[in-house]
C-alpha cells in the first residue's frame, strides 16, 4: 500500500509505504475502494502489476453546519507490515497521520515533539459552586469560538464571551454567577456550552447559596 501524492499519507520524506499482509486467504482478501462524491484516493495497493484503491478521505459539513472527516480502509490494520526497516512501525506511522488529518493539527514527523491541541471542555471547579467558578477548555482550530450560560429551561443566561480564537492548550473563563444584565442568578442547575470550528459540547454546573 502506497499513499498518493498530495494525499495525508505524503510527507517531505516522501510517500508513506506498508505491507497489508497476513490471515487465511479469506481474511487477507481486503476491499478495494473507489472515491466518490468529493472523497479523494488517499492510498492505493500496488502489486502484480495493477494500482487498486486502498484508502480514501473525505471531508464535509453536516446537517448541524459541523465540519465532518473520514478516513476509510479496505484493511484492517491488524494486517499492516513494515515494508522494511523503519525507525517506526508502519502501523505507528500510518495511523498518526489519520489521527493528526482527523484532529486538523500540522502533520509532523512521528516522534518529533510538537504542540498538538485538542477539543475539550473540562467540568468547572468548583462546581456546585457560590459566588463563582472557573471554566476550562481547549480549541485545535482557529475560528469563532463562544462559550454561553443557560438555564433549564434553554434560555440564555450569560454569553461568557463570543471571539475568534487561535488553538490553545488550555484557557480558563470565570462566571461570578451574575446574568446578561449583572444580576445575580438564584440557585439552581444551569448549563455552559461551547462552540468552535468543528467542535460544541455542553456540561451541567450548579449554584448553591
Amino acid at each position: 500500500v502506497i499513499g498518493e501524492t498530495g494525499s495525508i499519507f505524503e510527507s517531505t520524506s516522501g510517500l508513506d509505504t506498508l505491507v497489508a499482509y497476513g490471515g487465511c486467504p479469506t481474511i487477507n482478501d481486503f476491499d478495494i475502494i473507489s472515491p466518490a462524491g468529493t472523497a479523494t484516493l488517499a492510498a492505493s495497493y500496488h502489486g502484480g502489476g495493477v494500482t487498486k484503491g486502498a484508502v480514501v478521505t473525505d471531508t464535509t459539513t453536516n446537517p448541524q453546519g459541523v465540519l465532518v472527516k473520514f478516513a476509510l480502509s479496505g484493511f484492517s490494520y491488524m494486517y499492516i507490515r513494515d515494508a522494511g526497516p523503519e525507525p517506526m512501525p508502519a502501523t505507528v506511522t500510518h495511523l498518526h497521520r489519520i489521527l493528526m488529518w482527523l484532529g486538523d493539527f500540522t502533520p509532523v514527523a512521528v516522534g518529533e515533539a510538537t504542540d498538538v491541541y485538542v477539543n475539550r471542555l473540562d467540568q468547572n471547579t468548583p462546581n456546585p459552586f457560590n459566588p463563582e467558578t472557573t471554566i476550562r477548555y481547549s480549541i485545535a482550530a482557529s475560528g469563532r469560538v463562544t462559550l454561553r450560560v443557560y438555564n433549564v429551561a434553554g434560555q440564555l443566561v450569560k454569553v461568557l464571551f463570543d471571539e475568534e480564537q487561535s488553538p490553545a492548550s488550555t484557557r480558563a473563563v470565570t462566571w461570578d454567577g451574575r446574568n446578561q444584565a449583572g444580576h445575580a442568578v438564584s440557585s439552581g442547575v444551569y448549563f455552559y456550552k461551547i462552540m468552535a470550528p468543528g467542535f460544541t459540547q455542553t456540561k451541567k454546573m450548579i449554584i448553591l447559596k
